[in-house]
């Protein structure tokens, strides 16, 4: 939550001018992400890290593969002078932490 929200304060604390350079109109999205990439299977191995899942993780071959690449383009983001600060696993780390000591036990 940390970048996201230091990028959403970038963003609104720019400079229309500089703001309407890096974007278009009806075309103004801007991506925020690690600029990292990263598969499905070293996902499925972090999150398991991360929760402490010692099982096996089985993939479905016979499965379509779905998109080609998972990366945002984060150019727009970078060109504003934003950098990611923390890494996908410090991110699900510190989500999983949080969800951990605020769910709900189903009593």
């Amino acid at each position: 939550m940390e970048d996201i929200a230091k990028a959403c304060i970038d963003l609104m604390m720019a400079d229309k001018d500089i703001y309407d350079e890096y974007t278009e109109p009806m075309c103004s999205h801007i991506n925020v992400g690690s600029g990292v990439e990263c598969t499905i299977g070293e996902l499925s191995a972090m999150m398991a890290r991360v929760t402490g899942f010692s099982g096996n993780i089985e993939f479905d071959s016979s499965k379509p593969d779905g998109t080609p690449r998972k990366l945002l383009d984060i150019s727009k983001l970078i060109s504003f002078g934003w950098a990611p600060s923390v890494s996908l696993e410090v991110g699900l780390r510190k989500t999983y932490s949080w969800y951990m000591e605020h769910k709900v036990s189903n009593q």
